[in-house]
């Protein structure tokens, strides 16, 4: 068993994991749902959340002038109230009557701290701390593991409450706060998944609109971990390994091999803050790894306390402008395919709402330098290349870009064609008319009956004239109507076949 070699480590106190969900939602609701969060409740007349102050100290001033500012902050953070993190609670946290089931066994764990922090681009994070009871670090390793599959799918981890009743009895129960968001309202299906949908739910009853929209894996979350050995670390575990294990979250019975690169101390994802103490970020994990350190304030509060703040809201941060990337890259994507079906005046539109956000983005979302201190920035820094922030905001950028000035030339020609024909309709029967009217005073027409035959004459060619112009004309939007209604036709029989095929 693999595991066997980390018989006897133990993790130390300050040791944390937090768990994140990730969501995105209309940065047009940024105001309302901040109103939202601080009047949701989790029991009539209890406030669920209480404001959370975003490291701004640690910031460059610019950032930190606009970071929480009154009227129009770059993001805010809240906190669960104590009293919802009290034992008969919401949360139900104290005493350790949390339980994840893994395939070896259920780890016991305390729900220390919940977050839930905004950003004014669209994004959202929702941040569960939590920390095993056990000190073997084979249970903080399998629990790193097995706790992000906490949604719906095959590889997701059932969670039990248990409260202690008269005589140290335990038994099992689900709070109230969360039974209406169990699916098809079974204990067994209680997973952190269904509390975020709770939470999330519940500031609906403010801001009625408010809807979200995954931006991770769904059913996963992500994982935000500080792990300090404390004691029992052997010669025979090789450090290089249990960083690996550690980036790539596997449990503690994992058999995998390492490539040399990877066994190096600059290996990818990491960044060396001192011998034998690493600061990890892969696209699903990310944290610090102390395998020695010294017995002093500074690693058992000061760098814990950093570790919450400044370097969490870094990579968070960062995750967010990964995120608002992506998807306006799959807007563009998905706004592309009908571009030759539609008017291009709705494609104009709804292109430059794209690029508006992209705007919008550029202006309160992403930032090239954050911190004063050096170890912030290069962790800021390895976030960045992690997440590949500068090349696919270049990448999304061109792509807008370069749309948005194909859509603006489709509307250009489609003006310049009916520029061209207006002019044609005017301009033809003006140039017939004034070269009979010349004909006319050449020959000296003068009777009614040369007159009238002038006229005819003008009528017989101008008439052809204009029906041919305002064929031209209409030809050109009935073949893109026929176009646009041979495509409906086509994907109605494509449905009425699948339905069929189903049956």
């Amino acid at each position: 068993m693999e595991a066997a070699k980390f018989h006897g480590i133990n993790i130390a106190a300050q040791s944390f994991v937090r768990l994140v969900y990730p969501f995105g939602f209309d940065s047009r609701n940024f105001s309302g749902l901040r109103a939202a969060v601080a009047a949701a409740e989790w029991s009539p007349g209890k406030h669920l959340w209480e404001p959370l102050h975003l490291p701004q100290e640690d910031l460059l001033p610019h950032i930190s002038r606009h970071m929480e500012s009154s009227s129009n902050p770059l993001a805010c953070a809240w906190r669960a109230t104590s009293q919802a993190l009290q034992k008969n609670a919401v949360f139900a946290s104290q005493q350790g009557n949390w339980r994840l089931a893994t395939p070896q066994r259920e780890i016991s764990f305390l729900i220390h701290d919940i977050q839930l922090c905004l950003f004014s681009v669209g994004t959202g994070f929702l941040v569960f701390e939590l920390a095993p009871h056990s000190e073997q670090i084979v249970d903080w390793l399998d629990f790193l593991h097995y706790a992000r599959f906490s949604g719906s799918g095959k590889r997701s981890r059932k969670l039990r409450v248990l409260r202690r009743k008269e005589h140290g009895h335990e038994e099992e129960f689900i709070p109230e706060f969360f039974q209406p968001h169990l699916p098809q309202g079974k204990p067994e299906n209680f997973r952190l998944s269904v509390i975020a949908d709770a939470i999330l739910a519940g500031f609906r009853a403010k801001l009625p609109q408010f809807s979200w929209r995954e931006v991770f894996i769904p059913g996963q979350f992500l994982v935000y971990a500080a792990l300090f050995i404390g004691s029992g670390l052997k010669e025979q575990v090789s450090l290089a390994r249990l960083r690996q294990q550690v980036l790539n979250l596997f449990h503690a019975n994992e058999v995998f091999a390492i490539s040399p690169q990877d066994a190096a101390d600059d290996a990818p994802g990491f960044l060396q803050y001192q011998e034998k103490q690493w600061f990890f970020v892969s696209l699903e994990s990310a944290g610090f790894l102390a395998a020695e350190y010294p017995d002093s304030e500074f690693y058992r509060t000061t760098l814990p306390d950093y570790l919450r703040k400044i370097y969490f809201f870094l990579w968070i941060l960062s995750l967010s402008q990964r995120y608002i990337l992506i998807e306006l890259s799959d807007e563009v994507t998905k706004s592309w395919p009908s571009v030759h079906t539609e008017d291009p005046t709705a494609h104009e539109k709804n292109f430059e709402q794209i690029r508006e956000k992209l705007l919008f983005f550029t202006a309160r979302g992403l930032f090239g330098q954050i911190a004063h201190k050096r170890t912030h920035h290069r962790f800021y820094t390895l976030c960045q290349q992690v997440f590949q922030i500068e090349p696919l905001y270049t990448e999304v950028k061109e792509e807008i870009t370069e749309m948005h000035n194909y859509v603006i030339m489709q509307r250009t020609r489609e003006l310049d064609i009916r520029v061209g024909i207006y002019g044609a309709l005017v301009g033809v029967p003006t140039l017939i008319l004034s070269l009979i009217d010349a004909l006319a005073s050449v020959y000296q027409v003068t009777s009614a009956a040369d007159q009238v035959a002038m006229w005819r004459i003008f009528t017989a060619v101008a008439v052809p004239t204009v029906i041919v112009l305002l064929g031209l004309f209409f030809w050109r939007r009935l073949k893109k109507a026929l176009r646009f209604l041979w495509g409906k036709i086509a994907l109605a029989k494509r449905g009425m076949g699948k339905s069929g095929e189903e049956t």
